[in-house]
């Protein structure tokens, strides 16, 4: 009997602590794989961002299938939708909201769309709040990123050309039939968007309604768009990128707007969905569809899922966007080759292109080697099983980079930009649709690749957008006519790469695209010189006839005085007898003009120019040269390794370690071969050698041509203030010999290499081969950053 009272009483002793056990296990059922781990490690006053999920919540599916089988427009599942969503939130959240409130809980942000409540939780409110009755799941809110990406190289403008990703899904035969996507509306989610981008700037749907409609930023006031990388910039510009000013078309859907926000610059999950909220209805209006995206681009991944994607609230948030028209797609990941590498949350699969995740292929139509493979570890038999749903052009894609720049990059993330331009083509044909059906269209229409037959690999195979066109018009869709009456624009503006002597001479070309007559129009010019100037203003007219496809150009008078720098300008085209066009998202044309306070260059070195180059930047080297053969660069002065030919090269970034090697020719101080203008040429030839560095950097040295064995004295001077800097002498051998400076040069301070004394040197005026080549540098490595 005693010992069974022992017993007894150490059942009793440990009985609280086996059901406190049994109850933290239970707890933990609620709780996200990620966020258990945080929890389990964290500190007891540490704070833990979450997002939980109530038990109440609509059936978003349900409706969304009422609404499929009455055929529903897209005003009416919008306006019914976003309802249904607001109403359960409003009355089940409130009694969370307060329980959040009267214990401490930070950054507590409700959300309708998927009635969740994002909080920042210390881990005894997560393990209290995780035995709540209303609660259904609790997640991690953590930050989003973007899918690994190679950065293949730098790159550069291509005039009058098109990208051959472009071509690849047939996008120009949509070009042909008058589609471009004109005045769609897509959604970056990304790091944001450059919008002085030449090929982006007059896209950005804020130039048109109020920005707070157009840029959207978690837990800011801020509406004005950035890019807090790259990543978004170049996405945008494979969507809907053009540079009219050289017709360089980047962009499937090229006259497409874009919308877009900084999702993966903040907090991290919380960003994303409040944004895919506030696309549902940017301008607070549930009544109306004008304001939302027709396209949302994900080229992004939420490593807090961490394979629980299929239950996470993504799940109700996708089918509600889908629900109300608007299409959502989805890099497919870059984790593969190895199978079920689909990175969260494409692996939903609640529907056959709810999430629509594009693999990334190769120029000759192979799955590129990182592309992420399934099958889905979600639930699900036959084609939802597999991912991913289709393929997409996503190796060596050239596209924006911040700054004006260009560059060629690879990844899944360049792949899906191709599917959302696509969507983009669609919706200008066909208005009336939803997001899914266009999506569908796409998906039933590939291209099949690799074995027949969907699989885990290629999807469906290559998109084909004119494919998807027809195949919508068999099934008894009527797509609406792209032609316009009336359609005039600026089709380009003259922008030499430097305006020099602070001076500029406009020059501005309008053209008609409608199918009637204009009876002429004003060009003007807004250009804005600094915040502490006012703008200059420049107006002309055309008094003639502009007929369909003609094209006239209106030369301003000189601009002179003006400040140096870039400086951002609009043109504008307005018909003379005032009748608004038909397409008035064309009327302008924004870009940016390179004002310099050097003198322009003798004529002899008019065509030997390149971009300027800035601290931490690259350059684009242009030799300019006219003669036989080509211009080759190495990265070495003698005996170096051959990186490339052709008339442009891009440095690598440039600092003030940077060496700085010429192939040049003196005879009397003059110069006679080309230098790789981190410099600019000097005033007149006689002059000697100016390094005007944009950057600082050293001068190594440079080649010069003997005709015999001789000496020279070279003087090293500051251009500004005539100041000697050095002088240094040289004997030389016949032919050719390596003057060794290394002068350290600053940024805008130029100096001056004078040849003072010795017999002159070679007139070098015939085609050198190596190693007299045009122009050296070190090697281009493999990033391509911030340009």
């Amino acid at each position: 009997m005693e010992k069974f009272i022992a017993l007894f009483s150490i059942l009793i002793a440990i009985l609280p602590s086996l059901l406190k056990a049994q109850q933290v296990e239970a707890d933990r059922v609620k709780c996200a794989d990620r966020l258990l781990e945080l929890y389990d490690s964290a500190q007891a006053d540490e704070w833990l961002k979450v997002y939980v999920m109530l038990s109440d919540r609509v059936d978003i599916h349900d409706i969304k299938v009422e609404l499929d089988a009455r055929e529903a427009s897209l005003e009416e599942r919008t306006s019914a939708v976003i309802k249904v969503l607001r109403e359960k939130a409003e009355t089940t959240q409130n009694e969370l909201l307060g329980w959040l409130d009267d214990r401490g809980a930070r950054e507590v942000r409700p959300r309708w769309i998927a009635n969740a409540i994002f909080a920042d939780l210390q881990p005894a409110m997560l393990s209290e709040i995780s035995r709540r009755a209303d609660v259904a799941c609790i997640g991690l809110n953590a930050p989003l990123l973007p899918e690994e990406h190679q950065v293949e190289q730098a790159s550069v403008i291509a005039e009058n050309a098109a990208e051959p990703g472009l071509k690849t899904i047939n996008a120009h035969k949509m070009w042909a039939l008058g589609y471009s996507g004109y005045g769609r509306r897509s959604f970056t989610s990304d790091t944001g968007v450059d919008p002085t981008h030449p090929a982006l700037s007059g896209k950005y749907l804020g130039a048109y309604v109020p920005s707070e409609q157009a840029w959207y930023q978690f837990n800011s006031s801020n509406s004005r768009p950035f890019d807090c990388g790259y990543h978004g910039t170049h996405v945008t510009g494979t969507i809907l990128g053009l540079d009219r000013m050289v017709n360089d078309t980047i962009g499937v859907a090229f006259n497409a707007l874009w919308m877009g926000g900084p999702t993966l610059c903040g907090v991290g999950t919380a960003d994303n969905i409040e944004a895919f909220e506030w696309c549902m209805n940017p301008d607070g209006d549930p009544t109306t569809i004008s304001d939302m995206p027709d396209v949302v681009n994900n080229s992004w991944y939420d490593p807090g899922l961490a394979g629980n994607d299929c239950q996470s609230l993504y799940t109700d948030v996708l089918t509600a966007l889908e629900a109300v028209g608007v299409a959502v797609v989805f890099s497919a990941g870059n984790e593969g080759p190895g199978e079920s590498t689909i990175t969260p949350p494409k692996n939903i699969n609640v529907g056959l292109v709810n999430t629509f995740a594009v693999a990334a292929l190769n120029g000759n139509n192979s799955v590129a080697g990182f592309s992420s493979n399934g099958p889905s570890i979600c639930d699900g038999s036959g084609s939802l099983k597999i991912k991913p749903e289709v393929s997409a052009p996503g190796v060596n894609v050239r596209s924006c980079l911040p700054d004006g720049d260009y560059g060629l990059l690879s990844g899944t993330s360049m792949a899906a930009p191709h599917a959302a331009g696509a969507i983009l083509l669609l919706k200008e044909a066909f208005p009336y649709l939803t997001g899914e059906a266009l999506k569908m269209a796409l998906y039933l229409t590939c291209i099949d690749l690799g074995q027949t037959g969907e699989d885990n690999t290629f999807g469906m195979g290559l998109i084909d957008v004119y494919a998807a066109y027809e195949y919508l018009i068999s099934e008894g869709n009527v797509p609406v006519s792209p032609a316009f009456q009336r359609d005039l624009l600026p089709s380009s503006l003259n922008l030499p790469r430097v305006n020099c002597d602070n001076a500029w001479t406009p020059e501005v070309t309008a053209r008609n695209e409608g199918m009637v007559p204009v009876a002429g129009f004003t060009a003007s010019i807004t250009l804005d010189v600094g915040p502490q100037e006012p703008p200059v203003l420049l107006s002309a007219e055309w008094p003639d006839t502009l007929f369909p496809g003609d094209e006239a150009t209106i030369i301003f008078p000189q601009l002179t005085n003006l400040p140096s720098g870039r400086h951002p300008l609009t043109v504008e085209i307005v018909p003379a007898d005032g009748v608004p066009d038909d397409r008035p998202l064309n009327d302008r044309l924004y870009s940016r003009v390179l004002i310099s306070n050097q003198k322009t260059a003798d004529a002899e070195w008019e065509r030997l120019s390149t971009l300027k180059a800035c601290a931490g930047r690259r350059a684009l080297l242009t030799s300019g040269y006219e003669g036989l053969g080509s211009v080759r660069w190495y990265d070495a002065p003698a005996e170096g390794n051959l990186l490339g030919e052709g008339t442009e090269f891009v440095t690598p970034p440039i600092d003030s370690t940077t060496p700085f090697f010429a192939e040049i020719g003196w005879s009397g101080g003059g110069i006679t071969q080309f230098i790789p203008e981190l410099a600019t040429v000097p005033t007149s030839l006689d002059k000697g050698l100016v390094i005007d560095p944009k950057t600082d950097l050293t001068v190594v040295g440079c080649h010069v041509y003997a005709p015999e064995k001789t000496g020279c004295v070279v003087q090293i001077r500051d251009l500004g203030t005539d100041e000697l800097i050095d002088q240094q002498s040289f004997l030389l051998e016949p032919g050719k010999n390596f003057l060794d400076f290394d002068i350290q040069a600053e940024a805008g301070k130029p100096l001056v290499f004078i040849h003072k004394f010795g017999k002159p040197l070679y007139y070098m005026d015939n085609e050198p081969e190596y190693p007299y080549t045009y122009g050296q540098f070190y090697s281009i490595p493999s990033g391509f950053d911030d340009g």
